[in-house]
């Protein structure tokens, strides 16, 4: 298999904007993505678009727009880690060979599908008894908090920490800093879930393209960010429903399927981005990404680790707590301030290791909930590496 190079990416800033139509906002990350590469549109060979709600067709009435027609356009839908799918489709034909370059949009519009939680398929025993995804991680977060004694206030510090790092993202939904006590004393949604512990419904779009090493040369990028590894795993049948409450056994799967293929380990991974929809899913994160050891994770939210300036940050881009959640674009969007630490490109969020830029990154991506005694709809693994 031939390594694989991201030459180029772009991203919308994240928000509600009900008025602007969905392709315009995929047009505006793709040609942000095509400037920063330099490869010019008629030398895109495919197209790969990641998106939940976006409708038939969304991929090619987002190219028409930009003059990108008469190549293959493969539209994925995998819950929220349709971008990731999206990714990894493109990553697979280049480097196979069956490709040089290649593009990849993950994009969502969830501002016109109205307020509070997004549906799930009432036809799920589950859902139907009521169990929505902030009452699915409830129930994880008091358990973990049963069994291994973290509190409140650690879980809440993870949105701290990710709406700190939100107001140094342009691009971010999010650019408010909040409290402790703030983020402690807004309103109840699934105890012990608060409002400022749940990631927002939005709208945007973020694109890569993606290329051979030997064609990102011919561009002139002679060291470029390439993709290490790219693990996708959709979950087991689960036996053991009291462990399903807490424990993401789908996530370690895939984490050791990533770091075996790309010959690296937790020690090589210099910070993450991962899918905090709310704060126990990061927590839990830090464990299966071996970060830390069962039980660890409130000490290392509480001792800083995961900061900017720590050992291992965390969602520097802000996270889904403040970046924003458009579904299809989540997995793309990690995949974007992972490009940009690597490069240096970051800003005043930009993480450093004893002075010198990080050398590797991962992004770990979930996809839906509602499906009974499954393990998890789909987990998607990425490490970027420079």
């Amino acid at each position: 298999m031939r390594e694989v190079a991201v030459v180029g990416m772009g991203m919308t800033k994240f928000g509600k904007f009900p008025e602007t139509s969905i392709s315009k906002i995929g047009y505006t990350a793709v040609i942000e993505a095509l400037n920063d590469s330099g490869v010019n549109k008629r030398d895109i060979q495919a197209a790969f678009v990641g998106s939940v709600y976006g409708g038939t067709g969304i991929g090619q009435k987002i190219l028409m727009d930009i003059g990108i027609t008469g190549i293959p356009v493969t539209n994925i839908e995998n819950a929220c880690a349709s971008g990731s799918n999206a990714l990894r489709e493109a990553y697979m034909q280049v480097s196979l060979g069956a490709i040089d370059v290649a593009l990849v949009i993950g994009i969502e519009q969830l501002s016109n599908l109205g307020k509070g939680p997004l549906p799930l398929d009432l036809n799920d025993y589950e859902v139907s008894q009521g169990l929505i995804l902030p009452g699915q991680y409830a129930l994880m977060s008091r358990r973990y908090m049963d069994v291994y004694g973290i509190t409140e206030e650690q879980l809440a510090q993870v949105s701290v920490k990710n709406h700190f790092n939100g107001v140094f993202n342009p691009k971010s939904q999010y650019q408010k800093e909040f409290s402790l006590e703030e983020i402690m004393s807004s309103p109840v949604i699934s105890e012990p879930i608060k409002l400022l512990e749940c990631c927002p419904i939005g709208d945007g779009a973020a694109a890569a393209i993606i290329a051979s090493k030997e064609y990102a040369a011919k561009l002139g990028i002679t060291n470029p960010v390439t993709v290490k590894t790219s693990v996708l795993i959709s979950g087991d049948t689960l036996y053991e429903p009291e462990d399903y409450i807490w424990s993401q056994k789908l996530i370690r799967k895939a984490v050791k399927m990533a770091y075996e293929d790309a010959g690296m380990g937790p020690e090589d991974i210099d910070f993450a981005e991962v899918h905090d929809a709310y704060p126990i899913a990061e927590l839990l994160a830090y464990e299966e990404l071996q970060f830390c050891g069962p039980g660890e994770s409130g000490r290392l939210i509480s001792d800083g680790v995961t900061e900017i300036n720590g050992e291992k940050p965390v969602n520097s881009s802000g996270g889904l707590l403040a970046k924003g959640h458009p579904l299809g674009a989540t997995g793309v969007a990690q995949l974007y301030e992972i490009y940009l630490q690597l490069l240096g490109r970051a800003g005043k969020r930009q993480i450093t290791k004893n002075g010198a830029l990080p050398k590797a990154g991962v992004a770990e991506t979930m996809g839906g909930g509602g499906i009974t005694n499954l393990s998890g709809n789909i987990c998607s693994i990425v490490i970027l590496a420079r």
